[in-house]
């Protein structure tokens, strides 16, 4: 590529392009050009006559500088008067620099004559005046041209910089800003920088966005939003209410904000073997040209964020095993570069979370951030902006109508025609009937053709099993004549489908999932009613929502529902679930033939378990007195049946599930539930509640404790007397005292807090520090472990909150209730934790609890990531850190809890600050890492402070310049003086430095390690830089200092911790050099360090270069997993009577084992065993991960029990059919 750009830049005659490309490079790779001013080109593009191409005056050194830039594509000939000419060497001290801009070009000045002219001119007012001139040119001078220059600058004192052809062509060849600028000369980008990856990132949101951005409207969410600071967003809602719509929202500010934005899709994360790989794909799919080992987080820092939307994660193959991906990956401490610097969003709908396993639902609870329903103003403000579109008028009041008469429903608003009302379906009709019509006045097809053709296309969707299909398949089906140009006119409009993706990957995509299962439901209705619906289609079990919808379009036909009872018994209870409710005779119908379905003998069997499972997530979201009888008809106990009750208004089963999932467990689908029960049932839910409250004694402790949960869930202040009741009469309610505190909290107002609270908390603070009767038992404490993380997620009504406060001031509770309310975002409770934080500042400084280093205790990262602090809050906090009249350690305190969550006009609030006695050190730290470039000197004078400059180099590579490039030589300088190589007096120091070093720019790095390794090579510490560092340069020095040294493995002890192998905060392993370098000292390593390096390699996908350099030396399978024999592995799980399969399938593909190759060993290990036990375990296998070609592994044998083995293969074949439909 070298040779390419070299020739192509030399081809430049265009001297406008050529300045635009030397210009854009000077900027990017010259410490002095960064704001230099481009006065010899227009706005068009072309050059201008000006006595200089580019200029600007800086301070440089601690004096002024004046920089000047000169641009030619002049030919070698004419080089040398291009930049030497001087017609009248004699006679140039009279020239000025007005004069020179009119010579004509016979007598024009060189370049450096002419910088030379105008640089003494400014020398008579600016007597201190340096001068830089940079010299740009796409040939290449010789040696004696070069020797003239430089001795002519010498003579006019002034410096000369020459960047010639192959200088540029290197810069724009080697680094990511380099590939960004040459595609100006054609040339595409292999690596990528923050420019590709802003554009690249616009690129997939402008696909992603559906038609009617322009009718969006703000809402509370795009706040709530903007504010995550979490790794993982999971945002739960149904479908068409806004999930998507919203992230985009958020994605789109957070890019105008200068932050960097990118849309994945579900297939790429599920494909990818990790959330990083899956980041690659998608920028390799929008630039096929980069590089396979370029990683966006790469130009990522906690200043400019990567925010990722995962799409349609809801109808991927295996929803379960990406959120599993996800949960894991959120869950890691965030290590590597770009730390914290990568935030994940992914719209869930509820029913896609019912599905999972209770682990993983456990994992994704921390994340989970349920959407508000749109709110009437919300809606109504929606409906206006839509009437704006169409160019309809209405009043507000009519749009307060129709946002009411259609639900509130985002998607119906969006997709509304100012004519349809009703249901969704009949608004969806309406809009595909507008939006044809449109397509018949723009072309020649008429719109009952048109919906012909959606109808053709959506039965071929059917029959062929592919509902996200590639435009190149879909014009290779076989359509009647004329369909697909009709296909192509509907595509065309963009208001229906569209066209997104890229290339060959193109897909067609529905505006919405709810317009293409509307599509789907009308195109089988129609099969249906024409005697086309082929058994195919109508036993598919990945079809039963669809099948559904179509008996209630159809009017609930006999023939079709014992039909469907035999080949698709699910699509009954979808359409249950689906029916009108005032649709007495059709829902007789459907019950009826459920009732016969259930009621035999084989629905119970092994071969219908995963069926089973599939109907109560069905129930659960059905509404209808007919759902309890159901329920025990299936006599299933688990927790999505408990969950189908308790939507249906069972008091008994909210009692259950609030057993089974405490109060802080943060349960999405808990609360979902109960809220459902609440709006549904009203006071007649609330009264059952209170009813058995009232009774709490028949109750069994387990059930008592989730009754009085339930009641905190319900938050009604009439639950009161109830919960006053059963607290008087409670003998046990020692045992879940945090439940009691936690649901009067919730409860009470104002008039009741103190009288119900005030017991419960006295009653906490009797209890013992310590259960005699368990060593492990820390009363006190267990009661507010719960509650901090409740009132984390949810904090308590404002009166409870003020009560607390106060009670917290006591000393029986101080440090309990403190704890917990510390991370409430109330202004109740922050002032509450501002007054502790700052009476513990004013303790003596034998506290250990206090930190009294102004530098290092202000701010270092957190492993994790705690949720902003609201507006609200904040501002209280600046108000009492600016208020010149509070003591020291309240301003301290004060600062410290505002700085610890990062908003926009931060840099604005500090910067007033700056000079503020009390706070100047923490406020330069905030600057820092809030990237404040405007700050860097005073960082260079701190770091010259001899005693405490060691502090201050770990912030030094937010705002790294070579000027402090400069400092660090000093510094190191300073410690050789003082230190010789006693690396163990200089610890401190090096731990500083070290940290420093691995953050700045490679060759930064590696300049100061060679330059001053002589004093450096004793120390363990810098060994292990110089082969983090891994340039051949620096790996060279830590080789020979490993070769001379006594004991070379000692030189390489914690090397996993000093490479940053989830290490939290640290940049990690960026590069595979850096294992490479590592190479030839293997065998010196422990084994715990083969294994952080076998599992960065993992982490970041180099599975070859784990695989031969490490492998040989591994012996878990959790870093490479063929390294044992499978074979044990899986016996060990089918002895087990509660297998984790699903976690091995996981540590395999973590370690670069492909599917095809796990559930092969798994086959051939099921050829051997032919045991039963080996054919449910390999059956777990496949429902977990596979798709329909695994089912071929599930093979019976003589051995086996035939009928119990039939049924386990029934079974799983259900499943994986229902989940994927490939």
């Amino acid at each position: 590529m070298l040779a390419e750009t070299d020739k192509a830049l030399a081809a430049v005659t265009d001297e406008g392009l050529f300045e635009r490309i030397a210009t854009a490079v000077l900027r990017a790779a010259h410490p002095l050009c960064a704001a230099v001013c481009h006065s010899g080109l227009t706005a068009g593009g072309k050059t201008q006559k000006s006595p200089l191409d580019g200029i600007t005056i800086l301070v440089s050194d601690g004096h002024p500088r004046l920089v000047a830039v000169h641009h030619t594509t002049t030919a070698l000939p004419g080089l040398n008067r291009k930049w030497l000419h001087d017609p009248a060497a004699s006679g140039t001290t009279g020239r000025s620099i007005k004069r020179v801009a009119k010579t004509s070009r016979e007598t024009a000045l060189g370049d450096l004559v002419k910088t030379a002219v105008l640089l003494r001119e400014e020398r008579a007012r600016t007597p201190s005046l340096r001068g830089t001139l940079i010299l740009t040119t796409n040939q290449e001078p010789g040696h004696e041209l070069l020797l003239e220059v430089h001795a002519a600058a010498a003579r006019a004192d002034l410096e000369v910089d020459i960047w010639s052809r192959s200088r540029i062509t290197h810069f724009l060849d080697t680094t990511p800003i380099g590939h960004s600028i040459r595609r100006l000369l054609g040339i595409t980008c292999e690596l990528l920088s923050a420019e590709l990856l802003v554009e690249l990132g616009n690129v997939s949101l402008e696909s992603a966005t559906p038609p009617g951005a322009d009718t969006w409207v703000a809402r509370d969410c795009d706040q709530s939003l903007a504010r995550v600071r979490q790794r993982l967003t999971v945002l739960v809602a149904e479908s068409g209410m806004g999930k998507t719509v919203g992230c985009l929202r958020a994605l789109a500010a957070h890019v105008a904000s200068g932050g960097f934005a990118l849309v994945v899709r579900h297939d790429v994360l599920e494909a990818a073997p990790t959330v990083e790989h899956a980041l690659l794909t998608t920028l390799r799919e929008l630039s096929p040209a980069l590089r396979p080992d370029q990683n966006p987080l790469d130009v990522c820092n906690e200043a400019r964020v990567l925010h990722v939307l995962v799409e349609d994660v809801n109808v991927a193959d295996n929803s379960a095993q990406v959120l599993k991906r996800l949960a894991a990956w959120a869950s890691r401490s965030p290590v590597g570069p770009g730390i914290g610097a990568l935030r994940v969003f992914c719209p869930v709908w509820p029913r896609t979370l019912a599905m999972l396993d209770d682990n993983t639902r456990k994992a994704l609870e921390p994340f989970v951030v349920p959407l508000e329903p749109m709110s009437s103003a919300e809606s109504s403000a929606a409906v206006l902006a839509r009437s704006r579109h169409l160019r309809m008028q209405l009043s507000e009041v009519d749009a307060d109508a129709i946002a009411a008469s259609l639900g509130h429903d985002p998607l119906l608003i969006g997709v509304f025609d100012g004519v349809t009302h009703g249901n969704s379906q009949s608004v969806v009709g309406g809009f595909i009937a507008g939006r044809l019509a449109d397509v018949q006045a723009r072309s020649e097809h008429l719109a009952p053709d048109l919906f012909e053709a959606l109808l053709a296309l959506g039965a071929e969707m059917l029959r062929r099993r592919n509902l996200d299909p590639r435009w190149s398949e879909l014009i290779t089906w076989s359509f009647p004549e004329g369909v697909l140009e009709r296909v192509r006119a509907v595509v065309r409009s963009q208001e229906i489908m569209r066209i997104v993706g890229v290339s060959a990957d193109s897909r067609v995509a529905f505006r919405h999932d709810r317009i293409r299962d509307w599509l789907l439901t009308e195109s089988a209705a129609n099969m249906d009613s024409e005697g086309g619906l082929e058994d195919e289609i109508a036993g598919e079990p990945h079809f039963a929502e669809v099948l559904g919808a179509v008996l209630v379009k159809r009017g609930m036909p006999a023939r079709l529902i014992e039909r469907l009872k035999r080949q698709n018994p699910l699509a009954l209870f979808h359409a249950l679930r689906l029916a009108d409710a005032s649709a007495h005779e059709e829902r007789r119908a459907i019950i009826a033939a459920i009732q016969q379905w259930l009621s035999d003998p084989a629905t119970t069997s092994r071969s219908n378990r995963y069926k089973r499972w599939h109907v109560v997530a069905a129930l659960e979201r059905t509404d209808g007195p007919e759902v309890l009888p159901l329920l025990r008809l299936l006599g299933e106990t688990g927790s999505r049946a408990v969950l189908a009750a308790l939507h249906n208004g069972a008091v008994d089963a909210g009692v259950e599930i609030c057993a089974r999932y405490e109060f802080d467990s943060g349960a999405s689908f808990r609360d979902h539930q109960i809220a459902h029960a609440r709006h549904r049932f009203a006071d007649k839910f609330v009264e059952g509640v209170a009813s058995r409250l009232g009774d709490i004694k028949r109750l069994n402790s387990r059930s008592r404790q989730g009754l009085v949960e339930l009641a905190g869930h319900l938050q009604d202040n009439a639950l009161v007397p109830a919960l006053e009741t059963a607290w008087a009469v409670d003998g046990e309610r020692d045992r879940y005292l945090s439940s009691y505190l936690w649901a009067f909290a919730r409860c009470c107002d104002a008039s009741s807090v103190s009288r119900c609270l005030g017991p419960v908390c006295d009653r906490w603070g009797q209890l013992p520090d310590r259960d005699p009767e368990s060593e492990h038992s820390l009363p006190r404490w267990d009661v507010g472990t719960a509650l901090e993380r409740a009132f984390r997620r949810t904090p308590p009504s404002s009166a409870a909150l003020e009560f607390l406060a106060g009670r917290a001031r006591e000393a029986d509770l101080e440090a309990y209730l403190g704890s917990i309310l510390r991370y409430v975002d109330h202004p109740v409770a922050v002032s509450l934790s501002l007054d502790r934080d700052a009476a513990r500042l004013r303790s003596p400084p034998e506290n250990p609890m206090v930190t009294t280093d102004d530098v290092r205790g202000t701010w270092r990262p957190n492993r994790r990531e705690k949720p902003s602090l609201s507006s609200r809050c904040r501002s209280l906090l600046l108000s009492e850190w600016k208020r010149h009249q509070n003591d020291r350690s309240r301003r301290i305190a004060a600062f410290r809890m505002w700085s610890s969550s990062v908003h926009d006009d931060d840099l604005d609030r500090l910067r007033e600050s700056q000079d503020d006695p009390d706070l100047v050190d923490r406020v330069l730290v905030q600057r820092l890492v809030r990237g404040d470039k405007m700050c860097a000197a005073e960082l260079v004078d701190r770091v010259r402070d001899p005693a405490r400059g060691h502090l201050w180099w770990p912030y030094a590579h937010y705002v790294w310049s070579q000027e402090l490039r400069a400092e660090l030589d000093g510094a190191f300088n300073a410690r050789r003086e003082r230190y010789g190589d006693d690396w163990k007096a200089s610890y401190e120091l090096d731990h500083e430095l070290f940290e420093l070093m691995i953050r700045i720019p490679v060759t930064d790095a590696q300049g100061a390690l060679v330059e001053h390794w002589p004093s450096l090579q004793t120390s363990r510490l810098y060994v292990q830089l110089a082969l983090y560092v891994a340039t051949l340069e620096t790996v060279a020095l830590a080789t020979k200092a490993l070769s001379e040294a006594a004991d070379p493995s000692s030189f390489l002890k914690h090397i996993g911790f000093s490479f940053g192998v989830r290490v939290g905060g640290h940049p990690g392993i960026t590069r595979k050099e850096q294992v490479l370098a590592l190479q030839p000292f293997v065998e010196l390593l422990d084994s715990h360090a083969r294994e952080k390096l076998a599992d960065a390699c993992n982490m970041r996908g180099w599975f070859d270069i784990r695989r031969s350099v490490l492998d040989p030396h591994l012996t878990h399978r959790y870093f490479s997993w063929f390294v044992q024999d499978p074979r044990e592995t899986f016996d060990e799980h089918a002895a087990r009577e509660h297998s984790f399969i699903h976690v091995e399938i996981e540590q395999a593909l973590a370690t670069g084992v492909a599917w095809d190759e796990f559930i092969g060993a798994m086959k051939a290990w099921l050829c051997e065993r032919r045991s039963l036990n080996a054919l449910e375990l390999v059956a777990r296998a496949v429902v977990e991960r596979g798709c329909r070609a695994d089912l071929d592994a599930l093979v019976i044998f003589p051995e086996m029990d035939a009928e119990a083995a039939r049924a386990i293969v029934a079974d799983a074949t259900f499943a994986v059919q229902r989940r994927a439909l490939w």
